[in-house]
């Protein structure tokens, strides 16, 4: 059977500045999903998360009855899902959501603290949960990113029939460019970020904290930032070597022996949690963030509690150890394939392909 699928995702996810960003890494999952299986795709590149009438244009001018199946990558445009409902009524229509957005924004105001954006972030929760069940009404398939959000945020509003887990992994280009990992030296990484991400600052600022509750223990340890330095004035301790923002973030992680990601908040898939295991890192985090991850990483992970004094130097003290031995990135790739595979139809003969990463 010959599938032609119309892929559409935002203009700016194609900027080379955008390599690493979380939703561009997952989108390109799909491109190699597509080309892997020899699947037909045409793609169509958007302004922006709210259509315009451009983008509209742009989409419908089109030979839309080309195509079987519409995948639409965020959950932020129900009037073009309805609009493609009524032009294509036999095609099967696939919307992406990458977070479970009610919950997401209502971490992003616990994280940024009593304050008037706050407030504007609650607001956004709100309008994005309502976004998410019109663009839900309008596709034949919600695909979440992860097992969590499908159980406890997507199967709770919609007919459980609709929502498909498709878990996030890394392309091949990626854990490529992870895989010629350097010798291990004691070295704990933490990510920021260049934008106003509450969810990151806040991570961030546990770091610090983290950090400093050490001490002059573990003097033989590196620890080192990347990102913007936090906006709230933060003593930061002189054993962190911040570095700023770095285009090629995967050289700071080769190294390491631990990646530290130390919030409750956020939903989705944390793909650094992912990027840290396949470069052969531990993962630091919080048990609340931990629950939401996929079972896959769990062996990799060391959960502490964000409250105690001693459980981060716990932690680092387990990373001296060897981590388990496993390919947690095939598991997910090939979890995610057969997902695809059912949603789309393809026959057992081809999906053998992509069973090797």
């Amino acid at each position: 059977m010959s599938v032609r699928v119309l892929h559409i995702y935002k203009k700016n996810y194609e900027n080379a500045q955008q390599n690493y960003l979380g939703s561009v890494k997952d989108i390109r999952s799909r491109t190699e999903y597509f080309i892997e299986r020899g699947i037909e795709y045409d793609k169509i590149l958007v302004s922006g998360k709210f259509y315009t009438r451009e983008d509209f244009e742009q989409v419908f001018c089109k030979t839309l009855d080309r195509f079987d199946i519409v995948v639409l990558e965020m959950t932020f445009s129900p009037n073009l899902l309805r609009n493609l409902r009524r032009s294509m009524p036999n095609s099967t229509l696939m919307v992406r959501s990458h977070n479970a957005e009610l919950f997401h924004r209502f971490h992003w105001a616990l994280a940024q603290g009593a304050s008037l954006k706050a407030f504007r972030y609650l607001f956004q929760a709100v309008k994005n949960f309502i976004l998410d069940l019109a663009c839900a009404q309008f596709s034949n398939y919600v695909l979440t990113i992860s097992q969590w959000e499908a159980d406890f945020y997507w199967k709770k509003f919609i007919s459980s029939k609709k929502v498909k887990y498709v878990p996030f992994y890394l392309p091949r280009s990626y854990v490529k460019e992870l895989k010629p990992c350097d010798p291990k030296r004691n070295i704990c990484v933490h990510f920021g970020s260049s934008l106003d991400n509450p969810l990151i600052a806040d991570a961030t600022r546990n770091f610090i904290s983290a950090v400093g509750k050490l001490d002059h223990e573990f003097a033989d340890w590196e620890f080192i930032a990347t990102g913007a330095l936090p906006s709230r004035k933060v003593h930061i301790s002189p054993r962190i070597k911040w570095q700023g923002m770095i285009p090629k973030p995967y050289i700071a992680l080769r190294p390491a022996r631990a990646m530290a990601l130390l919030s409750n908040y956020g939903m989705g898939f944390k793909t650094k949690i992912l990027e840290a295991v396949m470069a052969r890192c531990f993962v630091i985090l919080p048990k609340a963030l931990l629950a939401r991850q996929p079972e896959e990483l769990r062996p990799y992970c060391l959960p502490i509690d964000l409250r105690s004094n001693d459980s981060f130097g716990k932690a680092l003290a387990k990373c001296s150890g060897m981590l388990p031995e496993g390919d947690p990135n095939l598991l997910l790739r090939q979890k995610a394939f057969a997902a695809m595979d059912e949603l789309i139809g393809i026959s057992p003969a081809r999906r053998s392909i992509g069973k090797e990463a």
